[in-house]
């Protein structure tokens, strides 16, 4: 896969995984998945973020993400989501995008945490090609947290086709937040062997900044940072 297409590939489907301490803010950056609680009922949640990386020895790529709106609903167990379109920017090439996207997160479980998100890219008015943008992702999260909630693992697992492609993955990782000031490491595979790291810092109650960094192993290796806000009101 290319960097760019990777680039595209990474922004549908990071705006993901840990949850911050409290249960009823459980924003889904950072690191890949999504968190396993879900928006509190009729509040809603913005997250958003930006990503710069690229192949060693090669131009760099920009990667702009939609905002993604979390919505609470009636029932205490399912949010409503839908991505705004975003924008892939290579330094050198033409620009690419990723799709609206809609869908939904059920959450659920005790000592272990769960949820699936179902999600589908949906063509906007006057899309020349609304076939080439239809595309379904199902994703799977898993989560367990100490008795202390100071630490945790998780993982996920995902695939998803559209016309022209298919796509399927996972990591597992492991997280520590003793006081609003966290840190994670993850691994897996997406689209490729990857390792990441990073940390995420609830700057007020409801108001979340992170930072990541991701690694494609190889030779030459790609790397991309990854920051992002999360609000909920």
């Amino acid at each position: 896969m290319s960097l760019l297409a990777r680039s595209g590939w990474l922004m549908g489907i990071t705006v993901p995984l840990l949850s911050a301490h409290a249960a009823d803010f459980a924003p889904d950056r950072p690191g890949m998945g999504s968190s396993t609680e879900v928006v509190p009922r009729y509040a809603s949640m913005i997250e958003t973020g930006a990503s710069i990386g690229g192949t060693l020895g090669q131009s760099p790529v920009l990667g702009l993400p939609g905002l993604l709106g979390r919505v609470g609903l009636k029932a205490d167990d399912i949010e409503l989501r839908v991505g705004t379109p975003g924008v892939v920017v290579p330094f050198q090439g033409p620009l690419g995008a990723t799709p609206l996207q809609v869908g939904m997160k059920w959450a659920g479980g005790d000592a272990i945490g769960w949820s699936i998100v179902p999600m589908a890219g949906v063509p906007l008015p006057g899309n020349g090609d609304p076939l080439g943008v239809l595309s379904a992702d199902l994703e799977a999260n898993l989560t367990w947290a100490a008795t202390s909630q100071d630490w945790g693992l998780w993982g996920m697992g995902h695939g998803g086709a559209g016309r022209d492609a298919a796509w399927g993955g996972g990591t597992a990782g492991a997280w520590y937040n003793p006081d609003g000031v966290g840190l994670y490491a993850q691994s897996g595979w997406e689209s490729g062997l990857l390792v990441g790291g990073g940390g995420w810092w609830e700057v007020q109650p409801g108001v979340q900044s992170d930072l990541g960094v991701d690694v494609w192993p190889g030779l030459p290796a790609t790397v991309v940072v990854r920051a992002g806000l999360s609000v909920q009101r």
